[in-house]
């Protein structure tokens, strides 16, 4: 509140909501209708419950992961002799199989890993007879190495 002096007047007492009525704008709007500003508020909330009823939501979200990993030991080998005798034969191999989006390799000293990752729609069990059958294709292999160990992960289920 303040006070203002009008020329002959003495000290008036000013309302800050006499300037609101002059004012234009959606809050002076909201401020000289309290009901409609409670309706929206309502209707706010409203949407907002039945927006979170219709969420779909889970404890623990599966996702999709369509992986084959091919794992190759060779005790007492370098990593350099592993990409260059192992993983090198291994990839053009399972490179072109159906549904292959990216293949990526690692060697590391006394074992490499291959990991193989397909499209969503692709038949995994397929895709597995696939790459069994690619990697016992290879002759190139050195004969100290233990036989390739190929895992499946597959983490796929549609949300009803």
């Amino acid at each position: 509140m303040v006070f203002r002096n009008f020329g002959g007047q003495k000290n008036r007492l000013e309302n800050p909501r006499d300037k609101i009525g002059n004012s234009s704008g959606i809050i002076a709007f909201f401020v000289e209708h309290k009901v409609a500003a409670n309706l929206l508020m309502a209707l706010i909330v409203l949407f907002g419950i039945y927006g979170l009823s219709q969420l779909k939501r889970q404890l623990m979200p599966d996702f999709g992961l369509e992986l084959m990993t091919i794992q190759v030991e060779w005790p007492g080998a370098s990593a350099e002799d592993i990409e260059t005798n192992v993983i090198n034969a291994i990839e053009p191999e399972v490179r072109f199989i159906n549904g292959v989006k990216e293949v990526n390799a690692i060697a590391f000293e006394g074992r490499g890993k291959v990991q193989i990752f397909f499209n969503q729609t692709a038949s995994m069990s397929k895709a597995l007879t696939d790459v069994q059958s690619a990697v016992s294709r290879i002759s190139t292999f050195p004969v100290e190495i233990e036989k390739p160990i190929i895992s499946q992960t597959v983490q796929r289920e549609d949300m009803d």
